[in-house]
């Protein structure tokens, strides 16, 4: 094959990935997977050195996921996360849908693997969620006459990421429309890759989040005018970071040594369901899992906590 022929279907391939990003954006997935997945699919091309999708096989993948198992990462020591390895494998899955739906081909992917490691973030046991709702009650007072109101809304936050087993940005972008405190449901909109959901709410969780709308989000709104269910002290609706704060001042005061986050809240919740007996399944519907792959992780936690 001649130089300027081999160049040629680069190019064809360089604007291929370009497509494929523009049919993400038109699928309204989400901003990382538009940035990230076309890149990984560039990275997959450039190593494999192909020059035509109709060269992708499942030999050639199996290969690509044998050489990022063994790849160093840059960040921590250690190999790439399994999440990390799943993410490439998401972007590859949903560039061979756009092919097919595009009419330019596609290939077989049958590629698997087991996760290599167990949650990287720690989990907390039933005592130490315990004492973080204990916390709620010693906020510190930042100047306000009622000190139960942040109280209130840090069980709020509890509420979303332990009890309903939210993700970050799931949390944060919760609105009033979402919660059916009738049903005892909450409607995930924006969940991972778009994908919808709707979460039961346990009794107590209810409990909570009744008190908060009718007494202390109407008062932390103070002028402001929106719909989001969390607000911060000025009234403007509480963001990640601000959510996060949080979350680290109440592990302070509960004195819990682990590294405490949002996603540490969802993952002990994951693993308190399955030591109750739930069913993977049922938990993966919880989380919103789209595979069973990514809740087994739990069945190895809730083993080690025993």
């Amino acid at each position: 094959m001649s130089v300027a022929h081999r160049n040629q279907k680069s190019v064809v391939l360089g604007t291929l990935a370009d497509s494929y990003r523009k049919w993400l954006e038109t699928l309204n997935y989400s901003a990382s997977a538009i940035y990230h997945n076309p890149r990984y699919v560039a990275a997959f091309i450039a190593w494999a050195k192909i020059t035509s999708i109709s060269q992708i096989n499942s030999e050639l993948i199996a290969d690509w996921f044998e050489h990022l198992s063994t790849r160093k990462n840059k960040r921590r020591t250690g190999g790439l996360s399994h999440n990390y390895m799943k993410n490439h494998r998401s972007a590859l899955s949903q560039f061979n849908r756009f092919l097919r739906e595009t009419d330019q081909g596609g290939f077989e992917l049958n590629i698997s693997f087991k996760a290599r490691e167990s949650l990287t973030r720690p989990v907390l046991s039933r005592k130490e969620i315990a004492r973080l709702y204990e916390a709620t009650d010693h906020y510190p007072d930042p100047g306000i006459k009622d000190k139960g109101l942040l109280a209130a809304r840090e069980r709020a936050i509890l509420g979303l990421y332990y009890g309903c087993g939210l993700r970050r940005n799931e949390g944060i972008h919760v609105a009033l429309k979402d919660l059916d405190l009738s049903k005892n449901l909450l409607h995930v909109r924006k969940g991972k890759n778009y994908r919808e959901r709707y979460v039961p709410i346990a009794v107590k969780i209810k409990k909570d989040f009744v008190h908060y709308l009718d007494y202390v989000r109407p008062q932390l709104l103070r002028k402001q005018t929106h719909d989001r269910f969390l607000v911060s002290w000025t009234g403007h609706p509480l963001g990640g970071l601000g959510t996060i704060n949080r979350l680290h001042i109440l592990a302070q005061i509960a004195r819990i040594e682990k590294p405490v986050g949002l996603h540490t809240l969802r993952h002990s919740i994951a693993t308190h369901l399955l030591q109750s007996g739930m069913k993977l399944e049922q938990i993966a519907r919880f989380l919103g899992h789209s595979s069973l792959e990514s809740t087994q992780i739990y069945t190895h936690v809730s083993a080690e906590m025993k």
